[in-house]
């Protein structure tokens, strides 16, 4: 999936999109800005991510509204995210693989 984090105050904390991490000023020239590629429901990412992309098809968009209490509760994320924040994601669902192995089958194939 390809996703925008935002705080409230619509600050850009994480994305995987080039030219959105350009316009926001936080470009990293050493980060791989692909689809993030991973397991739902295993506990690998925020709880508030598991939850809301199980709702989701291939090629869905969707906008969550993440409590704190299904992402980082009463942690701060370096000077980043602060303590008790709640997280706005857009997402888009690029691809759906049914195991580890079709991920990475995809993934060498596309190489």
């Amino acid at each position: 999936m390809h996703y925008i984090g935002r705080l409230l105050d619509g600050t850009v904390f994480d994305t995987s999109i080039i030219d959105v991490a350009k316009e926001n000023n936080m470009y990293n020239p050493q980060r791989d800005y692909q689809p993030f590629v991973f397991q739902v429901g295993t506990g690998n990412v925020i709880p508030g991510w598991d939850e809301g992309l199980l709702l989701l098809k291939k090629n869905e968009k969707a906008r969550f509204f993440i409590p704190s209490t299904l992402a980082y509760g009463d942690q701060s994320i370096g000077n980043v995210i602060p303590a008790n924040s709640v997280l706005i994601f857009e997402v888009e669902v690029v691809d759906v693989y049914s195991s580890k192995e079709e991920a990475s089958q995809k993934a060498k194939d596309a190489e």
